[in-house]
C-alpha cells in the first residue's frame, strides 16, 4: 500500500492550518485575505476588557499585601499579552497576510528547482508537529484549570477556584455562585485558548519556513555551481541561475524585514511581561503554593523559551545563508556576475534579524541572561517576604 505524501504547497497550507481554524472561530483570522473585525471579534474583545478591568481592580485592592499582589499579577500579565495580540490582529492584519503571501512567493520560486521540494516539506512538517504540541499544551492547561476545582467540589464538596475572575453579586462559596463563576471561567478560557494557541502557532508558522527556505537556497547554489563546472561555458544559463539566487536572497531579506517590523514591539512586551510573570509565580509558589501559579509558570516559561528559540533560528539561518553565498564558485563568474555576488555578500554582513523592540537580538543568549536576572530578583523578593 502506497503512503500518500504532502506536496510542498500542501505543507505550507498545513503549516498555518491550526492558527487559521482557531482564529477563524473567534473572528481574529488575519490569514484571511478579506479579514475585517466582525461580530465574532466582539467575544474575545469583551473577554479581554472584562478580565483586565477586574484584575486592575484586584491589584488596586491588594496593593498593600505584597504576596497577594504577586499572586494576582501573573493573571494580569498574561491577560495583557492577550490584549496586545488582539490589537495586533485587528489593527495590523494586512501585515500578517502580507507575510503569508511573501512566503508563497518565495516558495513558488524555490520549487522551480525540483530538489528543493523534500527539503521544504521536511521543515514544514516539523513546524506542524511543534504547533500540535503547543495546541496540546494549552488545551491541557485549560482542562486542568476547570477540572481541578470541579473535581474538588464533586469529591470533597470544596468550593475553590484556580482563576481569580468572579461574577459580581454571587457568593462563590454557595453552590449557585460556584456554578456561575465556573461558567464564567469556561467562557474566558475558551476565548483565551483560541486566541493564544492560534497566535503562538502563527508566530511559529511564520518563523519555521525561513529555515526551510535557507536550506533550499543551498540547492540553488549547488545548481549554479553545477552549471559553472560544465566543460562548455553557458553564460545565459549561468546568468539565469545567478538571477534566481539574487531574487531569492532579496525576497528573503524583505520577508525578515517585514517580520521584524511587525513583531519587534510585541516581542518586547511579551518578554517583559513573561519576565515579571515568572518572577512573581516563583515567589508565589515558594511562599503560598498556589495551584494556578504552577500553570502560569509553565505557560510563561514555555513562551519565553520558545520565542527566544525562534529568534535563534533566524540568527543561525542568517549565518547559513552567508555560508551558502561563500560556497558559490565566484572565481568562475564573469566580472558583471561577480558584482552581484559581492552585493549579496555585502548585504549579508548586516543581516536582518528579529529583535526585542530593536534593543537587542532575540536569541538563546538573551534567554540565559533573562534567567539569571529572574533568579536574582526572586532571591530579593523571597528575602523581603521572610
Amino acid at each position: 500500500m502506497s503512503v500518500k505524501t504532502s506536496t510542498p504547497e500542501q505543507s505550507l497550507v498545513r503549516n498555518f492550518e491550526i492558527s487559521y481554524r482557531l482564529c477563524e472561530k473567534i473572528g481574529l483570522n488575519a490569514l484571511d485575505r478579506n479579514y475585517r473585525p466582525n461580530w465574532r471579534t466582539v467575544y474575545p474583545g469583551t473577554v479581554n476588557v472584562f478580565a483586565l478591568v477586574q484584575l486592575l481592580y484586584l491589584l488596586g485592592t491588594e496593593r498593600a499585601d505584597l504576596l497577594q499582589f504577586l499572586l494576582i499579577l501573573p493573571h494580569f500579565l498574561f491577560t495583557a499579552q492577550g490584549f496586545h495580540k488582539f490589537i495586533l490582529c485587528t489593527r495590523r492584519s494586512s501585515k500578517i497576510f502580507a507575510l503569508r503571501c511573501k512566503l508563497t512567493e518565495i516558495q513558488a520560486l524555490l520549487l522551480e528547482t525540483k530538489s528543493s521540494g523534500p527539503v521544504i516539506c521536511r521543515t514544514l512538517n516539523i513546524s506542524r508537529l511543534l504547533q500540535t504540541l503547543i495546541f496540546v499544551f494549552y488545551l491541557a492547561s485549560v482542562v486542568l484549570t476547570i477540572l481541578v476545582p470541579t473535581m474538588l467540589w464533586l469529591v470533597i464538596d470544596k468550593k475553590s477556584f484556580m482563576f481569580l475572575f468572579f461574577v459580581p453579586g454571587f457568593d462563590q462559596y454557595s453552590t449557585e455562585g460556584f456554578l456561575v463563576n465556573t461558567i464564567l471561567h469556561a467562557v474566558i478560557l475558551l476565548a483565551a485558548f483560541h486566541a493564544y494557541t492560534g497566535y503562538e502557532c502563527l508566530f511559529l508558522g511564520l518563523i519555521m519556513p525561513v529555515g526551510a527556505y535557507v536550506d533550499a537556497f543551498g540547492n540553488e547554489v549547488q545548481e549554479l555551481n553545477s552549471v559553472l563546472s560544465l566543460k562548455e561555458r553557458n553564460d545565459p544559463a549561468i546568468r539565469a541561475r545567478l538571477n534566481r539566487i539574487v531574487k531569492l536572497h532579496q525576497l528573503m531579506n524583505e520577508y525578515k524585514a517585514m517580520l521584524e517590523e511587525l513583531y519587534n514591539v510585541l516581542i518586547l512586551s511579551t518578554i517583559g511581561l513573561n519576565y515579571l510573570g515568572i518572577i512573581s509565580t516563583i515567589v508565589v509558589i515558594l511562599k503560598s503554593n498556589d495551584r494556578m501559579a504552577y500553570i502560569f509558570f509553565a505557560l510563561m516559561f514555555e513562551i519565553l523559551f520558545r520565542i527566544c528559540l525562534m529568534g535563534t533560528i533566524i540568527t543561525v539561518k542568517n549565518d547559513q545563508l552567508v555560508g551558502h553565498l561563500y560556497n558559490i564558485e565566484w572565481y568562475q563568474l564573469a566580472p558583471d556576475q561577480a558584482k552581484d555576488l559581492r552585493f549579496m555578500l555585502h548585504q549579508a554582513q548586516n543581516p536582518t534579524s528579529v529583535t526585542i523592540g530593536k534593543y537587542a537580538l532575540l536569541n538563546l543568549e538573551g534567554y540565559m541572561s533573562v534567567l539569571k536576572s529572574i533568579y536574582s530578583y526572586v532571591m530579593v523578593l523571597v528575602t523581603v517576604l521572610e
